[in-house]
């Protein structure tokens, strides 16, 4: 990002002498003036510092410029290696004060060396750019869709002239509202359009931010000014996954069920992944997952239900459905579950081998995608994605209320339930909240509340935080007030 601020040469101002630097040596972290750079260059301790000038400098993003190679803990001495268990930049003391148990201690400079050339920046590069053509194409369909509508407009007034001279007394009555409705209609799309290409334009400006950045990054950052931001990222996102199924466990572990490598994620609650767990199967899933106690999960596949030991990384049971299926809960010692062209069926766990553990709750009489399940309260909570409706039952599978306004709630997947007992469901491209009978209802929308395409929910009654995951993006965690609705 570029800055017009002064800087002025280190050297001169411990010398008492208010130079500005025309240079800067990021190995020595400071500014140098046109005097100062001959004896930097000719310094044996120096001469292989590789200074840039200080518009360059400027040009760096702020975060990266603090970037310093000196320890501000141990009297400036200079860092020389890197400690992948701490991720923390190391001086000779650091490591024998700090780091003296951890292994795999490595030189900074084999760390560093290939940071320019590293595939990320290329890609950041390319999406940026990718992002910004997307854009164009955008505003330019935007403007053609208004030119053809003008168009349409005058063709429509040139038919109305002719016929208006063999048929005047009937068509002029008719002229003055159409011609009015259209104007309407043509305003209003000039309107949303207009709106539409000032919020692009604000988003290629942002685009256009963060190339420069790129760029200035790629030109003037040393190696390890990029090397740090860069494994930060990295370590913060769970990005590029179909996630389905979402929990969080008494001791803040979160389990999400990733459908597109079928395997379950556990991530403890700094972020990371502590373990992936295999579930490949003859079919598909995992879809839904729900805590059956201790370490044990069930998760929801096309073949049937898993039982997953998620300390030990272990399918240990299967329990096979008459069909699909998809979302599953579990409450009293039983799995509620939405078994494709069946219906919603409970299964109990303690007899599941014999056919009387098995009972049919709620039939269909045709296939329907009964995607989320969710259990509170003694109430079973379900969401149809065929037709765009969210249910609530009793445990015996009477019908309490249903939910249904396709103008608002388009194929919902993921249903979660608070401690007030309000509802939430994820729906295409937003997160619907409704109240406890299933009469009033809040959306918000993806392009306003941080998720782009909603398809899992979990809530955590203990900290009052729902969670919501998105097709490849990261997961996302809202704190709910009480006064929501």
């Amino acid at each position: 990002m570029d800055t017009e601020s002064k800087r002025f040469c280190g050297i001169c101002e411990v010398r008492q002498i208010i130079l500005e630097a025309n240079v800067w040596c990021s190995e020595c972290g400071e500014g140098l003036c046109s005097e100062c750079l001959e004896h930097h260059k000719i310094s044996r301790s120096s001469k292989h510092h590789v200074a840039i000038p200080i518009k360059n400098y400027n040009k760096l993003p702020s975060s990266m410029a603090g970037i310093v190679n000196f320890c501000d803990k141990h009297h400036g001495r200079k860092y020389e290696n890197y400690c992948p268990s701490h991720e923390q930049l190391c001086c000779p003391e650091c490591i024998s004060v700090d780091h003296k148990k951890c292994n795999g201690i490595l030189l900074l400079q084999d760390v560093i060396k290939t940071a320019k050339t590293s595939a990320l920046l290329d890609s950041i590069e390319t999406n940026i750019k990718n992002i910004k053509s997307n854009i164009e194409n955008i505003k330019e369909d935007r403007k053609q869709n208004l030119t053809i509508i003008h168009n349409q407009r005058q063709t429509f007034q040139e038919e109305i002239n002719q016929v208006r001279t063999k048929v005047y007394s009937h068509l002029a009555t008719l002229e003055q509202n159409i011609m009015k409705n259209m104007d309407a209609t043509e305003a209003k799309i000039k309107r949303e359009t207009d709106t539409l290409t000032a919020e692009l334009s604000d988003k290629v400006k942002v685009a256009d931010e963060l190339e420069k950045n790129v760029l200035a990054i790629r030109e003037y950052a040393t190696d390890l000014q990029i090397a740090i931001p860069v494994s930060m990222v990295r370590s913060w996102f769970i990005n590029s996954f179909v996630l389905e199924g979402i929990i969080v466990l008494n001791n803040d572990k979160m389990i999400l069920a990733d459908s597109y490598y079928r395997r379950l994620l556990v991530v403890n609650n700094n972020n990371n992944v502590d373990m992936s767990i295999d579930c490949k199967i003859a079919g598909y899933g995992p879809y839904g997952v729900t805590h059956v106690e201790k370490a044990l999960v069930a998760v929801s596949t096309s073949r049937g239900i898993q039982i997953v030991n998620i300390e030990t990384g272990t399918v240990v049971e299967k329990i096979p459905t008459t069909g699909e299926c998809r979302g599953i809960a579990y409450n009293n010692g039983a799995l509620i579950c939405s078994v494709r062209s069946i219906g919603i069926q409970s299964i109990q766990l303690s007899n599941k081998n014999t056919e009387s553990s098995i009972t049919t709750l709620i039939k269909v009489e045709d296939r329907h995608d009964r995607l989320g399940i969710t259990v509170h309260r003694n109430k079973i909570y379900a969401t149809d994605f065929s037709k765009h409706a969210v249910s609530c039952y009793t445990l015996q599978g009477t019908n309490l209320w249903q939910f249904k306004n396709e103008s608002i709630l388009k194929c919902p997947i993921g249903i979660a339930v608070d401690n007030n007992s309000k509802v939430y469901i994820a729906a295409y491209k937003c997160v619907i909240c409704l109240s406890f009978d299933g009469k009033n209802d809040k959306t918000f929308a993806a392009s306003k509340d941080g998720f782009s395409d909603p398809t899992a929910l979990h809530f955590d009654e203990t900290r009052n935080n729902l969670i919501v995951a998105n097709r490849g993006q990261p997961v996302f965690v809202y704190h709910v007030h009480d006064k929501l609705m």
